[in-house]
């Protein structure tokens, strides 16, 4: 009778063991297809999907809080349904702040902030619209997709010069247009300049 129980017993023990193996290797493979990195060469962004963060839906679309990393910055977004909505931030490789602002059905709303790479307010903007507008530079047409009311800043973090401005990148090229303020270093107003938006 013992002779018969022992193989029995080692039989419903190696039947057990491989069932605990098998759940073992379910698990990891399951972590392995969730946390997987994925690097785009095409975009050059990486993605790192997550629990929580970097979440995309079974029909393919973006949701909730991103991180991804472009033109060595670091993005934190929101997403709905693939579309911007909510804070939206970029740091330096220093972890400085280098934007911050809003989405609302991926597009700016509210204010924004820009920063130098030593957290200093180098530019605000406000007012966002998209715009279709044309200009004619040195001969060669500029298209404008953007209009904003925009505020530069001094270093010592005084007001600069303050209007509206036509343009693609608010941090790169802008044209002017209508009333502008200029400021002195010590916060006074010592010009006024208006500027037509054929100019």
């Amino acid at each position: 009778m013992i002779i018969v129980l022992v193989p029995l017993l080692i039989i419903i023990h190696l039947q057990m063991e491989i069932k605990i193996m098998r759940k073992i290797l379910l698990l990891f493979y399951f972590i392995s297809v969730t946390c997987v990195t994925a690097y785009s060469n095409n975009s050059n962004l990486i993605y790192v999907k997550g629990d929580t963060t970097n979440v995309i839906s079974n029909d393919g679309k973006k949701q909730g809080y991103w991180i991804e990393y472009k033109d060595n910055l670091r993005f934190e977004m929101y997403y709905h349904n693939d579309t911007l909505n909510g804070v939206h931030k970029t740091f330096y490789q220093n972890n400085v702040i280098s934007s911050f602002g809003f989405y609302t059905n991926g597009e700016k709303t509210g204010v924004w902030y820009f920063f130098d790479e030593k957290g200093r307010l180098i530019l605000e903007q406000s007012q966002i619209k998209k715009v279709k507008y044309s200009k004619k530079t040195e001969g060669e047409l500029v298209e404008y997709n953007n209009s904003s009311y925009i505020k530069y800043y001094f270093n010592n973090g005084r007001l600069k010069e303050e209007g509206f401005a036509f343009y693609n990148d608010v941090e790169e090229h802008v044209q002017k247009y209508g009333i502008w303020k200029t400021y002195d270093e010590d916060g006074k107003k010592f010009k006024t300049e208006t500027y037509n938006k054929a100019q």
